[in-house]
């Protein structure tokens, strides 16, 4: 319980119940429903009103699965999300829910994201880090030009993005408003994806961008021009030790604390050289570029 819940209007609570038990979540009750958050071996269900009841129903038609905790949390603690713009490299964001388009600086890229209870508001070091890698591989970010990968003296235009883990969307939408011509944002959930494509809408994206629920690592083997990853590291590690990812021209990873960041460097090579590093507050973000 986070402070005393008397004093938080209940339109700003969250219901959390975490569950465990099989690999596949099944369905679970839809009244109230604000998204499920997987964090293995356990699932976050959110709802904004309190079910116990059903919840307790669905627990006994699926027998494998079990109630662990269940908890009710203001939505500011759940995410660190602000009312105030943020600026990232070329970007300026507007996490929240509040009305309009961010005024940035003059030339600014705005981006309006309502996260939901999905990750990825802007906010978080590896966003941040992957928002200035992304910038400067489209080369529209003055203070980080000179980053964009290159393999001897192949330069390769990015026109086709794959966000695999995509969250809200904002990876794919920032590339997306930075010139590529199509992007599809991957995720295995599918609030995720229904976020991330109210997120394109507000962005005026939705005709660059193409979403798919995608469980199996099998989907990143049709090769695009850059290859976005951040996601968190017992996932990428599984991508990494795979062959599916290594066929795109440029990777942007990111998702892991520095203490790994030696692992990680090791398992993309030699496929790809590492061509860029940025560290935010023990977050790295990589970016590579296919080898030879």
């Amino acid at each position: 319980m986070f402070g005393d819940r008397k004093h938080i209007r209940p339109d700003k609570l969250l219901e959390v119940y975490e569950v465990t038990g099989g690999r596949r979540l099944p369905a679970p009750p839809t009244r109230g429903l604000a998204g499920v958050w997987p964090q293995q071996p356990y699932y976050y269900l959110f709802y904004r009103e309190e079910i116990q009841d059903d919840i307790l129903a669905w627990l006994k038609a699926n027998p494998e699965w079990r109630l662990t905790a269940r908890y009710s949390l203001p939505h500011d603690k759940w995410q660190d999300v602000s009312g105030q713009d943020v600026e990232v490299g070329p970007f300026t964001i507007r996490p929240a829910a509040s009305p309009g388009l961010p005024r940035g600086r003059s030339g600014a890229i705005p981006i309006r994201i309502d996260p939901g209870v999905v990750f990825g508001s802007g906010l978080h070091p590896t966003t941040r880090g992957c928002l200035l890698a992304i910038s400067g591989l489209f080369d529209r970010d003055e203070e980080h030009k000179g980053i964009s990968p290159e393999s001897g003296n192949r330069e390769i235009r990015i026109r086709t993005v794959v966000d695999f883990g995509t969250g809200t969307g904002i990876l794919a939408i920032a590339c997306a408003l930075l010139g590529a011509k199509r992007a599809w944002a991957m995720d295995c959930i599918p609030f995720a994806l229904s976020v991330a494509a109210r997120n394109a809408r507000e962005n005026e994206t939705s005709d660059r961008l193409g979403f798919i629920c995608a469980d199996r690592l099998s989907v990143l083997n049709a090769s695009c021009d850059l290859l976005v990853m951040n996601i968190e590291w017992p996932v990428l590690k599984e991508v990494l030790a795979g062959e599916s990812w290594k066929c795109h021209e440029r990777v942007v990873l990111s998702g892991f604390l520095e203490g790994v960041l030696d692992r990680v460097e090791e398992m993309v090579r030699p496929g790809y050289e590492i061509s860029w590093r940025v560290n935010i507050e023990g977050w790295p973000t990589l970016v590579l570029a296919r080898a030879g």
